[in-house]
């Protein structure tokens, strides 16, 4: 699931980069839109789409300069806006499994010591004695499952929070 989501990012990194420089290296915006085709899986191209949709809707209606200047900050703004949330939610999928994993595999690791534990005293009370071999298996069982459970929640936690900033 990291590294899944590391090569996610690194993509639409990749992708972004690219779109911004042709869309920076057109001189208007319909040889923005042409250039920036090439790239269709780039959220800031998706960002980019939005916002020229309304525009392009915004100027075919007949309206005066102030009307149409006006509509284009309001709604412009709101398509621009509403394509960020979608592209950042996008890039947010499964930060909540990340976040899940991280808060509760140290509880799971905590039921399998406590269960480990109990074997060892049940192993204890079955034989009435309480050498190494009769504690050990359970020992051994507590340790696992600590380890377990730190081994999920550790790099979880990390991921999660460099993924969420």
């Amino acid at each position: 699931m990291i590294f899944w989501k590391v090569w996610l990012l690194r993509g639409a990194a990749r992708e972004n980069i690219r779109f911004a420089d042709a869309f920076w290296s057109a001189g208007s915006l319909e040889s923005a839109r042409k250039l920036t085709q090439a790239q269709p899986h780039s959220g800031l191209n998706r960002v980019f789409e939005s916002g020229l949709q309304e525009f392009n809707q915004i100027s075919d209606l007949k309206l005066s300069r102030e009307q149409c200047i006006e509509l284009l900050e309001t709604n412009v703004s709101r398509s621009l806006d509403k394509a960020v949330k979608i592209e950042t939610q996008s890039l947010q999928n499964f930060l909540g499994f990340l976040a899940n994993t991280a808060s509760t595999a140290p509880f799971v690791g905590l039921f399998g010591t406590v269960w480990g534990i109990m074997n060892s005293f049940i192993n204890i009370g079955a034989t009435g004695a309480s050498n190494l071999g009769v504690v050990a298996p359970g020992i051994a069982e507590a340790l696992i499952a600590t380890a377990m459970g730190l081994f999920a929640a550790i790099p979880a936690a990390l991921a999660y929070n460099t993924f969420a900033g």
